[in-house]
């Protein structure tokens, strides 16, 4: 199986994500906060876990389009 984790980060996030903030801080799934972590799901530790840093699960990550 393949899970897809949020993850945001200084260098990934983009001028547009961040104009959607108040003070160009974002908030949301900070690489490290309690955001990235899995809700009522525990991938086995065989099974495939893929970073996003943006809305698609495709851009700037290990899967091919």
């Amino acid at each position: 199986m393949i899970f897809l984790q949020t993850n945001h980060e200084k260098a990934t996030d983009s001028e547009v994500w961040l104009s959607r903030f108040p003070d160009g801080v974002n908030p949301i799934c900070q690489t490290g906060s309690w955001g990235v972590e899995f809700y009522e799901v525990a991938p086995p530790p065989n099974d495939i876990i893929v970073k996003k840093h943006r809305y698609s699960g495709f851009v700037h990550t290990r899967l091919a389009i």
